[in-house]
């Protein structure tokens, strides 16, 4: 009985000791290759319409993907090409470009009605010299300040959507 005992304090100490190795510290990587955020809840009808609104009217990003399912709507817009920001040029970026994928996931799933969770995915890809391959670099602090300047404007319409009262 005391070697049973024994055995079960040395297997909870282990787990602990997994357990707490394997946490993140801090908010996550410092420099992430792809932009990702949660956004701010909106309609199902505003998902589409306001995010057109924004990435089409404002950003010039041309949708090639669009879908409205009973469980998930999906936007996918094709790459656009822009000039690199004064940090990517200093780091011999010589091209640059960017895709924009947002989800959305309805918060209830019995009333996929009422409001949606989305999320907003943006892949930078950039070339290092004439005749380079694309490839996916961190992203700059100058494309950092970018995307979230595209993330602000997007939870900005979809909070005039959703009224509080």
């Amino acid at each position: 009985m005391k070697r049973f005992f024994i055995i079960l304090i040395v297997a909870f100490f282990l787990f602990g000791l997994l357990a707490c190795s394997s946490t993140k510290t801090g908010k996550g990587k410092s420099n992430p290759v792809k932009y990702k955020k949660k956004l701010e809840r909106v309609t199902r009808v505003d998902f589409l319409n306001k995010t057109r609104l924004i990435l089409q009217n404002k950003y010039q990003y041309i949708f090639i993907r669009a879908e409205d399912n009973e469980g998930q709507q999906y936007i996918e817009t094709d790459w656009k090409y822009r000039n690199p920001f004064d940090d990517e040029i200093d780091s011999g970026i010589t091209e640059a470009r960017s895709k924009v994928f947002l989800t959305a996931y309805p918060r209830s799933v019995s009333n996929n009605q009422g409001l949606w969770i989305p999320t907003i995915e943006i892949v930078n890809e950039v070339k290092m010299g004439a005749n380079s391959e694309w490839v996916e670099l961190p992203i700059s602090k100058e494309a950092q300040r970018y995307y979230d300047q595209i993330t602000d404007d997007l939870n900005l319409e979809f909070r005039m959507g959703v009224r509080k009262f």
